[in-house]
């Protein structure tokens, strides 16, 4: 009997799906053309960055490989794609940590509208099991969102400028 993942945002027509990846290595190399530096990426962009030359670090591409990457849509499509039981629960064990510490720290940093720590510590032990079950809520963030992110961390003044900036070009 096959189980189906029911929900209108995943594969439930599927039991796997095959996507092509493209993959490039990426290096940077001395005077003498020995690697010092080795990263990879799929990223369109950062690809594409390279091979025009206009990355700031004089990296190249070493290779680029087209690779399959698996998912799947059935429980069944998982044990087709993962036979062996025991790695199936490792995989799985392995994303409820990664889901977990990325919901507890949510939780435990969380900051209120006066900028004060949401969370209250309890006695003896909080348990947090429920933040395993709780559904994902995935945010697209907007550029100008992802790029407060990352700038965020900078001196206010030197982001005000930044700001100033971008003002400027959006106006032209």
């Amino acid at each position: 009997m096959a189980v189906e993942i029911t929900s209108p945002n995943t594969l439930s027509a599927m039991p796997v799906k095959n996507e092509i990846l493209n993959f490039a290595v990426i290096v940077k190399l001395d005077e003498t053309g020995k690697i010092v530096k080795v990263r990879h990426s799929s990223n369109e962009k950062a690809i594409a960055e390279v091979e025009s030359g206009a990355n700031k670090e004089a990296e190249v591409i070493a290779f680029k490989q087209a690779v399959i990457s698996p998912t799947i849509g059935t429980l069944d499509g998982f044990a087709e794609l993962v036979p062996d039981a025991e790695e199936r629960l490792n995989i799985i064990n392995r994303g409820i940590g990664a889901k977990f510490n990325q919901k507890i720290r949510t939780t435990l940093i969380e900051q209120d509208e006066a900028g004060n720590l949401a969370f209250q510590p309890v006695e003896p032990t909080f348990d947090a099991t429920y933040l395993v079950a709780a559904a994902a809520e995935r945010q697209n963030m907007s550029p100008t969102d992802k790029a407060m992110k990352v700038l965020g961390a900078l001196d206010p003044e030197v982001l005000k400028g930044i700001l100033a900036q971008f003002a400027a070009l959006n106006q032209q």
